[in-house]
């Protein structure tokens, strides 16, 4: 979810898309390209490790906003500049748990 410091009772919905502990690639219906800081809510999906949905918070910056033909909707370049409550410590926590050491992706 992605709420506008400009438009605090409009919630814009979407899927993430190459996470890091710095930011991710947001896939949304909406070109939602702005200036202002702004603040991203991420669910993680239940793993093993945890049986609920975990809710992360940060603020963000949006990068850059771009139409994707790849992908039928607009692609957010959004940077995390702030984190809300253990969102920081929890999110390394699950990428850690998603790459392994030895399993790393690559593209080819």
């Amino acid at each position: 979810m992605i709420v506008l410091d400009s438009e605090p009772d409009r919630v814009y919905h979407g899927r993430t898309h190459d996470v890091s502990q710095a930011g991710a690639a947001v896939l949304t219906d909406h070109n939602l390209h702005t200036s202002s800081q702004f603040t991203m809510r991420l669910s993680v999906p239940p793993t093993h490790s945890h049986e609920r949905p975990l809710v992360l918070e940060f603020r963000c910056r949006m990068a850059y906003s771009v139409h994707s033909d790849r992908h039928c909707c607009f692609r957010h370049g959004v940077q995390f500049v702030g984190f809300t409550g253990a969102a920081k410590v929890q999110l390394q926590r699950v990428l850690a748990q998603h790459f392994l050491p030895g399993t790393e992706r690559y593209a080819g």
